[in-house]
């Protein structure tokens, strides 16, 4: 168990500070979010990343909106990436075969599939959001599903397999420690 101890304190401090760095990449493209007012480099022209055609100013009612609405999926992300913390703080503790690392592996792969599932609402709420400052007639809804978001899913579906192979495996070691 000693050579899971070690790694799994890594990844623990990695899925804390993603769970971090969720809300606040989340906050950052929604306050620069908009068409570049020139010079400044440094400015991030996150409408041609997120490829949202944006021809007017967004509002601060309309950047507010988009980042709850990016949230949403936002939330989720850090659930899972909590699930992730303490299934990994179970592995630091040497506890891998723990009905609570089981609990933990199932929990986060049903919210990896719920993130997956919200994405697209999400998404197109973002996508209102970011085109609420147009005239009418330019504003845009965007959804879509791509193979990445399936394979997402079929991971978590993984994930809700493997906690089943895990519970197996508990169940065997303890009846093994049982048997004299």
């Amino acid at each position: 168990m000693e050579g899971i101890q070690r790694p799994g304190r890594r990844f623990q401090l990695f899925f804390l500070l993603v769970f971090w760095a969720i809300p606040v990449v989340h906050l950052v493209v929604w306050l620069t979010l908009g068409p570049s007012d020139g010079p400044p480099d440094w400015k991030l022209d996150f409408a041609r990343l997120l490829m949202v055609d944006i021809i007017g100013p967004i509002g601060w009612p309309a950047r507010a909106m988009g980042f709850a609405s990016a949230m949403i999926s936002g939330v989720l992300d850090m659930a899972v990436m909590w699930q992730l913390y303490r299934l990994f703080g179970e592995f630091a503790s040497g506890e891998a075969f723990s009905p609570v690392s089981v609990r933990l592996l199932r929990r986060t792969g049903w919210l990896v599939v719920l993130a997956q599932a919200a994405e697209p609402v999400s998404t197109a709420l973002c996508s209102i959001a970011a085109t609420l400052g147009n005239p009418k007639g330019m504003r845009m809804v965007s959804v879509g599903l791509s193979d990445a978001d399936v394979f997402t899913v079929v991971i978590g579906l993984a994930l809700i397999f493997a906690a089943k192979l895990l519970d197996e495996a508990r169940r065997l070691r303890e009846s093994d420690a049982l048997t004299i």
